[in-house]
C-alpha cells in the first residue's frame, strides 16, 4: 500500500465514522421525541 492509497483509506474510514456518529445522534434524538412527546423543547 503506498502513501496515496493508506492516506485515501483512512479519509475514507474517518468519513464511516463520521456517518455512523450523525446518523446514531440523530437517532437518539428521534427516538428520545419518541418517547418523550410531552417533554418541552429546551
Amino acid at each position: 500500500m503506498t502513501v496515496g492509497e493508506s492516506i485515501q483509506f483512512a479519509g475514507l474510514v474517518y468519513l464511516i465514522l463520521i456517518i455512523i456518529g450523525f446518523g446514531t445522534a440523530g437517532l437518539i434524538k428521534v427516538m428520545s421525541i419518541f418517547f418523550n412527546p410531552k417533554k418541552k423543547q429546551s
